[in-house]
């Protein structure tokens, strides 16, 4: 069994030292090098905190040295979304990188789910969307927590979240510029999930939100058209002929996922229907199919795994007390122009 002294002669620090670093003493003036050395120094021994008599949260694991990973996604979805496969990559090259323990602690759609053992965590991370109801209760066992994905207002915890806003305003000014007026939206609202993984209330997704304010802040409002289908290809499949029934027809559309995209792409072409000369489509994600669609979809890149990694980093300084006021990054994407506009 791997002792403090073996975890003190690695790190190159007393006994006394180490001890006090890994029970969190927060009389202990170390630098935040110092105290990150021996974290890390014991995560790779595998060191295991001795339980107290009192058997209190903060002494009885090691999983204070550790970030517990919570997804609102079951395992098939993860799997089959680029997206969100590559954010939870992200997290775990950085974990990787700074020898730092990350539990799966759970899936919401889970049947038995531990929820006091998030007390034992350094930092807990979400990926997804979670009602206010659960996250309150997450925030209750542990106030360090990470939303990934999860573009609301900064209030009493960190987030990560791409800049679709930001490139929804570029994506339809980039359409105006191409002549086009008529613009429909296609895509779907985001869902809230409570504790037992059920769908409890949705939001307004950002696309769809910066589509209504584009398009009436250039006088389009009489042109608006919002199809709020879900995030499945079939489901957009099935609007096609909703939308090419409409008088005027759209000349473009702006899609909220490339999934969206390939279901409107499979309706258009076969109802005879050209892209772009018939009618144009814009997307976001930029799956690896993207490129190779006849013609090749002009769609948003995020930098999903980017996400990932930095939402580690947010827990981290959060797990060895660097930092107590949450923050919000946002980071940047870009739009890839290819031949469907």
């Amino acid at each position: 069994m791997v002792s403090i002294r073996d975890v003190a002669r690695q790190a190159g620090l007393s006994p006394a030292t180490v001890s006090r670093v890994l029970n969190q003493d927060d009389t202990l003036q170390v630098t935040e090098q110092t105290r990150q050395r021996v974290i890390e120094v014991a995560n790779k021994l595998n060191y295991q905190l001795k339980k107290s008599g009192r058997r209190t949260a903060a002494h009885h694991s090691t999983d204070k040295l550790s970030i517990a990973l919570i997804s609102t996604f079951s395992e098939e979805r993860e799997l089959n979304d680029p997206y969100f496969r590559s954010i939870r990559t992200g997290i775990e090259v950085a974990a990787t990188r700074w020898q730092i323990k990350v539990d799966m602690v759970f899936r919401l759609d889970a049947p038995k789910k531990n929820w006091k053992q998030l007390s034992q965590y350094g930092a807990v991370i979400i990926v997804g969307n979670v009602s206010p109801t659960l996250l309150a209760k997450i925030q209750s066992l542990n106030p360090h927590v990470v939303m990934v994905d999860d573009d609301q207002p900064v209030t009493n915890y960190d987030t990560v979240h791409n800049d679709f806003s930001a490139q929804s305003y570029r994506v339809l000014d980039y359409l105006f510029a191409k002549g086009h007026r008529n613009i429909a939206f296609v895509g779907a609202d985001v869902a809230l999930y409570d504790e037992h993984g059920m769908v409890v209330n949705e939001r307004i997704d950002p696309r769809h939100r910066v589509y209504r304010t584009w398009m009436a802040t250039h006088g389009l409002t009489e042109n608006l058209s919002s199809f709020l289908v879900g995030w499945d290809t079939m489901q957009a499949l099935e609007v096609v002929p909703i939308i090419l029934n409409k008088n005027p027809r759209p000349t473009a559309i702006f899609a909220a996922s490339d999934p969206i995209a390939i279901g409107l792409y499979r309706g258009l072409q076969t109802a005879g229907f050209k892209i772009p000369e018939d009618i144009a489509i814009v997307s976001f994600d930029d799956i690896e199919v993207a490129g190779f669609l006849t013609p090749s979809l002009t769609t948003v890149h995020p930098e999903a795994e980017e996400m990932g990694k930095a939402a580690l980093r947010l827990a981290r300084e959060r797990l060895v007390g660097e930092r107590e006021l949450p923050v919000e990054l946002i980071i940047p994407s870009t739009l890839m122009i290819r031949e469907s506009v």
